[in-house]
């Protein structure tokens, strides 16, 4: 799915982003079982992507952690402009897809990228857990960047599934994990309490 080879792995962009209204503090430092949010993300994802790169990123902690770091076309845009920042990098890399995932999702499958490199190369593909869709945690067809970057643009909705809505998409299944769903995120003190649960019987 590359311009390299077919068996070269694809990137991944952690978006780090927001502004961690509900959460209180910087969601990629915050410690769950005594690592941050983003060494989890990472954990996870560096065995499956590469390269890896971080878009959001406070320059503090980006300072802990050796990856590219990619900056919003504009702020205040969510999620798509990190989005919009993972394919155009994928995209000067000679890349035709990217991976992009949230720094809150702790949990991420070990079979994640693999599963999702399985759909349509011409469609975003993106993980859904019982009917519950997991729009970022995606890959994204690198061309695609134009139009986003268009509809960031133009377009007054800046909701991730109001772009995915306009272009090809196919949803690939994943089974929970011990009752939970493995793209858990954690968008509040509460959850990172459940994370703290999930962890401890993983």
């Amino acid at each position: 799915m590359t311009q390299k080879n077919e068996t070269t792995t694809l990137p991944c962009v952690i978006l780090c982003g927001g502004n961690s209204v509900r959460f209180g503090v910087d969601k990629a430092a915050a410690l769950l079982g005594g690592k941050p949010l983003l060494a989890h993300v990472i954990a996870r994802i560096s065995a499956q992507c590469a390269p890896v790169a971080l878009n959001g990123v406070a320059k503090d902690i980006a300072a802990s952690y050796i990856y590219t770091t990619l900056d919003d076309i504009a702020p205040d845009m969510g999620p798509l402009a990190g989005i919009l920042a993972a394919m155009r990098w994928a995209d000067g890399l000679g890349f035709t897809h990217v991976f992009t995932v949230s720094v809150d999702t702790p949990f991420i499958p070990d079979t994640w990228a693999e599963a999702l490199m399985t759909a349509d190369k011409t469609a975003i593909a993106i993980p859904i857990v019982d009917a519950i869709p997991h729009r970022v945690i995606a890959l994204w067809p690198t061309h695609l960047h134009r139009l986003l970057f268009d509809f960031l643009m133009t377009k007054k909705q800046r909701k991730v599934g109001g772009f995915i809505a306009l272009n090809k998409t196919e949803y690939i299944a994943f089974q929970k994990q011990d009752g939970f769903d493995p793209f858990f995120n954690v968008n509040t003190q509460a959850d990172m309490d459940i994370a703290e649960n999930i962890l401890d019987r993983i």
